[in-house]
């Protein structure tokens, strides 16, 4: 049952405007909102919270949250404020709205005080690390009014796509499902070609270390429960067609596994915007529920140390896109820094967008040193919704619909190699794509995206497993330790004799 229900004429008003809304800021207030913010030297936040971090020496929150036997949102942020007032640390005014045991922060909020006065009473608070704006994410949306219903991107005749159909042939039905959490504004889940593939949270963690169950595949971090159903904004619909659609079922279009084993996980934090707070908490529920590739088709210019935090603490991998031209900024990322794209970060890799020309993208933000890789990003089609609220497909283009590419991508790698490292995967992706001259200077790679060539030629270096044999106890003995191998070679050598390597895995 969909609880964020609305009618076909409150749908119909709320996307236009949402649309308006989108090519008006871009196009007419970004320079006022920008000429504010220089002024003011922050980004756009929410006005009257900010995100401290903790000196763990000071205060540990996960050691707090041990010693609490009943974990509800409330008993924990209450208790939190409650020991953190005790040490002077959050005056009694104030609020702690929100925790991130992930990186030892807490949400501080006052509605009678500004961001700025929150920032100077906690920057200089001893027990604080840092303390920043609950900065605010844009969304990565260009909208095509026709339909455009071939996948250039998978397969085209010049061949400037991800050569989908070869890589089909690489998966086997002996490659594991790998689950890709997507921080967007919802997905419209019951989708005729993504309902199969979404993530089945039966069994799911809380942010408090809480078994739950998930019934809605996600949460929503916006509207704080667990229905990140879509509200008027589809971004988050598109960018899950991209790389979770169906394949093979008769139906819409065709995503990026063969055998179905990219697994959706709906995280929802905004709709037009997303919050940072409610960014943290979907890349902790994302690490806390299993989920090895979180997609962010999002950005903005602001520095956010605890988004960094967030991402360097998930251990996966974590696509981003490179960013939108709009007025007044440069779009090159290597003069002027676009997050979370510009974290140097191991695991973090940053996708432009190509067209089916081979060349970057009119809107697209680049960067020689910055953003990775080029994906296909021009006239996307995907799964979509329509003003009655039915299902369909369309085109769509932005640096939003290049990054799922890149996530789909991660996820085959990880299904055929779970065990790979985050390095291997960055590596392989830099290294065996399409290399492409009309991307020189313009990502680090200068390739764009070839699914076939990084899976046909990644080398996984396989661990062998050594082999003895008793003649004193008539058997066999296997170890995959080098250390154990050599200590067992020197140490008994007539007890147990080496037969050398059994097998590689």
């Amino acid at each position: 049952m969909i609880k964020k229900s609305i009618n076909k004429r409150h749908f119909q008003v709320l996307i236009l405007i949402a649309t308006f809304f989108c090519f008006f800021y871009i196009f007419s207030c970004k320079a006022s909102a920008e000429d504010s913010n220089k002024k003011n030297k922050l980004p756009e936040y929410i006005e009257g919270e900010v995100i401290i971090k903790l000196k763990s020496k000071k205060f540990n929150i996960k050691k707090t949250l041990e010693k609490e036997k009943t974990k509800t949102a409330e008993r924990i942020t209450g208790k939190t404020k409650e020991l953190l007032e005790k040490q002077k640390i959050i005056k009694k005014d104030d609020q702690v709205s929100k925790i991130h045991d992930n990186i030892n922060a807490v949400v501080v909020k006052n509605k009678n005080k500004s961001t700025k006065d929150l920032l100077e009473d906690y920057k200089s608070n001893s027990a604080v690390e840092y303390a920043e704006p609950n900065y605010i994410r844009k969304l990565h949306f260009t909208v095509n009014d026709p339909v455009f219903s071939s996948q250039w991107g998978l397969e085209n005749s010049n061949d400037h796509d991800v050569d989908i159909k070869k890589t089909w042939d690489l998966e086997t039905t002996s490659d594991q499902e790998v689950i890709v959490a997507m921080i967007d504004s919802g997905v419209k889940y019951d989708h005729e070609d993504l309902i199969n593939n979404m993530w089945n949270g039966n069994i799911c963690v809380d942010l408090l270390g809480n078994s739950s169950t998930c019934p809605n595949h996600g949460w929503d971090f916006y509207d704080g429960d667990d229905d990140p159903f879509y509200n008027t904004n589809i971004h988050g619909t598109v960018v899950a067609g991209i790389f979770g659609a169906e394949t093979n079922n008769s139906i819409g279009i065709s995503g990026f596994s063969y055998q179905n084993n990219l697994k959706i996980m709906a995280l929802r934090a905004g709709d037009l915007y997303l919050s940072m707070s409610a960014i943290i908490d979907s890349i902790n529920f994302a690490k806390k529920n299993q989920a090895k590739v979180i997609n962010a088709s999002y950005g903005g210019y602001g520095f956010s140390q605890s988004e960094m935090d967030a991402i360097a603490d998930f251990n996966g991998i974590f696509v981003t896109a490179a960013g939108n031209q709009t007025p007044g900024h440069t779009g090159d990322n290597d003069q002027e820094d676009f997050y979370p794209c510009s974290y140097s970060l191991s695991n973090n890799i940053c996708v432009a967008a190509s067209n089916s020309d081979d060349e970057l993208a009119s809107f697209s933000h680049y960067g020689k040193t910055t953003v990775d890789i080029a994906a296909p990003g021009e006239v996307i089609t995907s799964t979509s919704v329509d003003l009655s609220s039915n299902d369909t497909y369309a085109a769509y283009s932005g640096t939003s619909f290049a990054a799922p590419f890149v996530s789909g991508m991660v996820g085959l790698l990880y299904s055929k190699h779970p065990n790979i490292s985050s390095k291997k995967i960055i590596e392989s992706i830099k290294d065996f794509s399409d290399y492409v001259s009309n991307l020189e200077n313009k990502v680090v790679s200068s390739r764009r995206l070839n699914a076939y060539q990084i899976l046909a030629n990644i080398n996984i270096e396989k661990k062998p497993t050594y082999r003895f044999w008793s003649p004193v106890y008539t058997s066999h003995f296997f170890t995959a330790s080098e250390q154990e191998k050599n200590h067992i070679i020197s140490t008994w050598p007539d007890i147990w004799q080496y037969e050398g390597v059994a097998w590689y895995e």
